[in-house]
């Protein structure tokens, strides 16, 4: 039998190997912590900090992500996270999200290149959110550097703060309690580096790349 290649089964072929292409070159390195967080009422995490030790990674971060599993809270908007590099650079990454309804067990992932926005008004259910702090002028206790603030607090993002620098070395999760009643827990995060891929990441547009992780405005 012999197969007939028309203009149009060639240019398919060209772009199943390019979205393969671009789907490879997205695959992202992730480190997990050894172990989970307690998260104590009005007060600091145990550990604080609790440490990724990252060996192997990016010499240049692109796009990356943080990810918090089995996240268990009765009040999440008590809850304020710091990230800090290995070279003392540090973003609020999630703080004041939420309000009284509970997240258990729950997975959130946070990055710049999500579509979801967190909320303050109401429970933020498993999902990937952008970084986000809701009242600036968090304390952690334990970190003596600056602090940088994500939106709506602030304008900081992960690729503004760590975009460039190098993954290797240790990074830190610092994580308050800062309003009494409730307590909760973080069975493990992780950290994930990926190479930046533009393209648009607006899920109702008709050109939407599942793959992008950078939107480029088209």
């Amino acid at each position: 039998m012999i197969q007939k290649f028309t203009k149009l089964s060639v240019l398919a072929m060209f772009a199943l190997t390019c979205c393969g292409l671009f789907v490879n070159s997205a695959k992202a390195q992730t480190f997990t912590s050894g172990g989970g967080i307690t998260v104590n009422d009005v007060s600091v995490g145990t550990p604080n900090p609790s440490t990724i030790t990252v060996s192997g990674g990016p010499a240049t971060i692109g796009a990356m992500s943080i990810t918090l599993t089995n996240l268990n809270h009765t009040w999440p908007s008590d809850i304020d996270v710091l990230l800090v590099a290995p070279n003392g650079e540090s973003l609020v990454i999630m703080s004041d999200c939420g309000n009284g309804a509970d997240w258990v067990n729950t997975t959130i992932e946070i990055a710049d290149y999500a579509t979801s926005a967190f909320i303050n008004t109401g429970l933020n259910p498993a999902g990937i959110y952008q970084p986000a702090n809701f009242v600036a002028g968090d304390a952690f206790p334990g970190f003596g550097g600056t602090v940088n603030n994500s939106a709506p607090a602030g304008t900081s993002t992960f690729a503004g703060v760590f975009g460039g620098d190098a993954a290797n070395g240790t990074w830190s999760l610092y994580v308050v309690d800062d309003a009494g009643g409730d307590t909760g827990s973080i069975g493990s995060w992780s950290i994930s580096f990926a190479a930046t891929l533009a393209g648009c990441t607006d899920p109702a547009a008709c050109n939407y790349d599942s793959a992008a992780n950078f939107d480029d405005g088209s």
